[in-house]
């Protein structure tokens, strides 16, 4: 009599505490913990039916009571939830178990030697994915079919989270079914594919991420992967040449910049499906027997940093054991900065980088720690070290909603700020470098008006290596962009004056001024009678470049109005703020400061903290973040 609602009780419990405990476990990254809390949540869950089934005499008497007996009516949708979603928390588990290690893990010695990824396991995976979905699916189902109001009222929030979470799942899941069709011709079930690998340099900062100095091809047939030893972007752009091609009205930065115009160095833009295609159509404008590519894909040192959760450390020599040891504590500073030093022959530090990246290729394709190369890939992509363009437009479609591709957002309705840097001094100080953005907010009607603030510190000190400091060092020339919403009207701007008469000699600037100061060049950034402004898939650009001497800053900003960001519904006006960010190796820091109107009231603003009359957001920006404001304004 008693036992029936003790196992109802204590599984319905057990199962959310279970779970909850899953969810930690995977934030933590404690595998054993994830695992045991998962098995525990499926016990208490069956424990839970067990006891519902049981027909015992005291579920009749509390039906039998008023207040009771409405709570009792849906305690069966308690239960097929719990079951549901436990189900679904194991197939999780399996599938994160197995797919990189033991007996059914989808990388498998490959018959010619090496590695491959078994096309069959990959299958497995996808139908086990499937009926996670499905769990998913039944779970929402069942807390969408429960009465709040027969519930007591504590229990609403408890059943409304896990309704917003088990939809929101659903939404992930469904992607990465799409994305399980589209895998096996990724991995070239159908026909050799070929991926080329841009390998940028963080310490000089281009648009979407640094300067691609080396590439690699990467081809996959039937899940057999194969990477060419990777090349100096020079093998291509023999001597620099340029080349001139027809070019989008969104490649500003190439247009006006003549030694853009070229394979190696035509990434500019933040939108990695532009650059991507430009780099393609330069390079086969250089060499018509470049090879067809099926994709693009930009990866930096952060990304070989993150996957080396995975890997652990490697060595760069072509026998086991021997060569530089590269760890994961060290890999940055050696790959960004301490090779200029102990290697200042660009032939043999071009040499010796490819090494240590044909090493981690090597290594990357047998990781001793499975799950930790799975975190540290979602890690790189999140954050944009790692982008991806695809030639079908089936595949690409995947990436873009799945926020791999590294493009512009169209942010409609909302406000938006991206700060974009471009080095444009020949150097690799980016590596050191620290910057500050801030975004100042008066909301007035539907309207906002706006200050960026953007200031770059160059904390350098010498002596340094050679061509680590370039041809500008110790002087950082950061080209700031401030990419602002299409319909934004300039009203002011503020920056250092500009620096003295240039001087150059061989196409070197030799120009050397004590204090910060603006340079007019390169010619997207030329000043003239006020910054120079630009339109970039639907956005407005302004431009300046600073000089900042060792142990410096120096800041630039500008003020305009948004019209149409303030949204008003059921009588709560919203402020949308998109926020994008361009990966490097230290993070800007960004301050958004939102002044409501007079009178607002129930504001809900999460992640904002309340300072006097503001709202107050600051973080370092390390991915991108969309920021939702509402309240009920005042009268």
């Amino acid at each position: 009599m008693f036992l029936g609602p003790w196992l109802l009780a204590s599984g319905l419990l057990g199962t959310k505490d279970h779970l909850h405990n899953v969810q930690a476990g995977l934030k933590a990254g404690n595998n054993k913990v994830v695992r045991y809390e998962t098995l525990f949540a499926v016990a208490a869950a069956a424990r839970a039916r067990s006891g519902y089934g049981s027909h015992s005499p005291l579920f009749d008497v509390a039906a039998a009571i008023p207040v009771v007996g409405k709570a009792w009516t849906q305690v069966g949708h308690l239960v097929d939830a719990a079951g549901s979603s436990s189900a679904a928390a194991k197939g999780a588990l399996e599938v994160s178990q197995n797919a990189l290690q033991g007996p059914h893990k989808i990388i498998t010695p490959d018959p010619s030697g090496g590695k491959k990824v078994d096309l069959g396991e990959v299958a497995h995976l996808g139908h086990t994915i499937d009926a996670v979905h499905g769990d998913i699916n039944s779970t929402t189902a069942a807390l969408h079919a429960i009465n709040l109001h027969k519930l007591p009222h504590r229990l609403w929030n408890n059943v409304k989270s896990g309704l917003r979470q088990a939809r929101k799942t659903g939404v992930l899941l469904s992607k990465v079914q799409a994305g399980f069709k589209l895998l096996p011709d990724f991995l070239g079930a159908n026909g050799r594919r070929r991926y080329l690998l841009g390998m940028q340099n963080s310490g000089e900062l281009r648009g979407t991420g640094g300067a691609i100095l080396q590439f690699g091809t990467l081809t996959i047939d039937h899940g057999a992967p194969h990477l060419e030893n990777p090349k100096t972007v020079y093998k291509v752009d023999k001597q620099r040449r340029q080349i001139n091609i027809g070019l989008p009205r969104g490649a500003w930065y190439v247009r006006g910049i003549p030694d853009a115009q070229r394979f190696g160095n035509s990434n500019w833009s933040p939108d990695w499906p532009l650059s991507a295609r430009l780099m393609l159509r330069y390079a086969r404008a250089t060499d018509p027997r470049f090879p067809s590519i099926d994709g693009v894909i930009a990866v930096d040192p952060v990304t070989m940093q993150e996957l080396m959760k995975g890997t652990g450390p490697f060595h760069d020599g072509k026998r086991p054991g021997h060569g530089r040891r590269v760890t994961r504590k060290r890999v940055l500073n050696f790959l960004l900065h301490k090779s200029y030093a102990e290697y200042p022959r660009p032939g043999t530090r071009r040499a010796v980088l490819g090494n240590v990246v044909a090493g981690f290729y090597k290594a990357l394709l047998a990781p001793k720690y499975p799950n930790g190369l799975l975190s540290g890939l979602g890690q790189a992509l999140t954050d944009k070290h790692m982008q991806i363009w695809m030639a079908n437009k089936q595949e690409e479609t995947f990436v873009r909603k799945m926020h791999w591709d590294g493009g512009l957002e169209k942010a409609k309705n909302s406000d938006y700020l991206n700060v974009v840097e471009q080095n444009v001094g020949g150097n690799k100080l980016d590596y050191f470098e620290q910057q500050q953005n801030s975004l100042s907010v008066k909301i007035n009607g539907h309207s906002a008006t706006d200050s960026a603030r953007v200031t770059v510190e160059n904390p350098v000190f010498v002596p340094q290596p050679r061509y680590w400091l370039g041809d500008s060092g110790p002087y950082d020339r950061p080209m700031i962009n401030v990419y602002a919403p299409g319909p934004a009207k300039l009203q002011g701007w503020k920056a250092d004056p500009p620096c003295p008469t240039l001087i150059t000699k061989d196409n070197i600037s030799l120009i050397s001024a004590p204090r910060p100061c603006r340079l007019d060049t390169p010619t997207p950034a030329a000043w003239s009678k006020g910054p120079p402004q630009h339109v970039e898939r639907g956005k407005k650009v302004w431009s300046a470049t600073l000089q900042i001497p060792a142990q410096d800053q120096s800041s630039v900003s500008f003020s305009y109005r948004v019209p149409g960001v303030v949204q008003t519904h059921n009588g709560r006006d919203t402020y949308q703020l998109v926020l994008q960010h361009q990966p490097k190796v230290n993070p800007a820091t960004v301050t958004i400061s939102l002044t409501l109107p007079a009178g607002a009231s129930a504001i809900t603003a999460p992640g904002f903290k309340h300072t006097h009359a503001r709202l107050v957001w600051r973080h370092v920006l390390n991915s991108d973040k969309t920021l939702t404001v509402a309240w009920r304004s005042g009268g």
